[in-house]
């Protein structure tokens, strides 16, 4: 399974309900001032 997040609260060019899949966004946005903006998802691969 792989980790996804999904913007609840936009922000920047992200609106409520983007998918966001690239690892690096994903670890800057959890890093940051936005974490509280999105929520993770898990993700079946295949």
């Amino acid at each position: 399974m792989t980790v996804q997040l999904v913007v609840v609260r936009a922000f920047g060019p992200h609106a409520r309900g983007d998918v966001i899949a690239d690892k690096e966004i994903i670890a800057a946005l959890l890093a940051g001032e936005h974490a509280h903006d999105v929520v993770r998802v898990s993700v079946k691969e295949g």
